[in-house]
């Protein structure tokens, strides 16, 4: 792929991320190639429908958040506290929690799409060594699961409507050191009940406790 064209598509995957977070996934396609600066014409070379540009955004989402983790999994040695902030705000950042529940309804094959399903179990190995990692070099309790992180992050990055838009950032940025403080060891008494799995790109996953 072209450098020009590789850019036109990584800016159409960022407007279209930044547009269905303001607007909802049925937002005009065209205010897509607006926010990113081409034609209608150029988005459909790239994306022939809305179902591919949704899948592709999925598909990218997964893959971003699968290159934060290995790159924190391979620098949390020399920078533990380091690393892994800068894993949890580039989880944040990805704004999961908002984008995932508008468009994966949009796959009733979900479950069956063979890049999906790898996808779905790269990411979770990702982050489940990141986890692991972190916890034997002190950033997180042994008594919280990779899951409950990533949906405690995603939850996070999906402040409530009542929240208006231009103070979410600042939200994200005081919750997340908040949540970080309150995962690492010593932080408080032994957590409730047994951690929870949670069913990702239509997949579910055995809850590791129960093993």
């Amino acid at each position: 792929m072209r450098i020009d064209a590789r850019r036109n598509r990584e800016e159409l995957l960022r407007a279209a991320r930044e547009v269905f977070i303001e607007r909802g996934a049925d937002a005009a396609l065209d205010a897509v190639a607006q926010r990113a600066g081409v034609s209608i014409a150029t988005l459909y070379r790239n994306f022939p429908d809305r179902s591919a540009l949704v899948r592709a955004i999925v598909l990218d989402g997964v893959d971003s958040m699968c290159r934060a983790a290995r790159r924190a999994r391979d620098a949390i040695a020399d920078d533990p506290a380091g690393a892994w902030r800068t894993f949890v705000e580039t989880a944040a950042a990805l704004r999961a929690g908002v984008l995932m529940p508008m468009l994966l309804p949009m796959f009733p094959d979900l479950a069956t799409d063979p890049e999906l399903s790898r996808a779905r179990d790269e990411v979770a190995a990702a982050v489940g060594d990141l986890v692991a990692a972190a916890q034997r070099h002190g950033q997180v309790r042994s008594d919280v699961a990779a899951d409950e992180i990533m949906l405690m992050i995603m939850a996070l990055a999906r402040p409530l409507p009542a929240l208006a838009e231009e103070h979410v950032p600042e939200f994200i940025e005081r919750a997340l050191a908040v949540a970080v403080a309150g995962l690492r060891p010593g932080s408080g008494p032994a957590l409730p009940g047994r951690p929870v799995a949670m069913r990702v790109l239509g997949g579910e996953r055995a809850d590791r406790a129960g093993e």
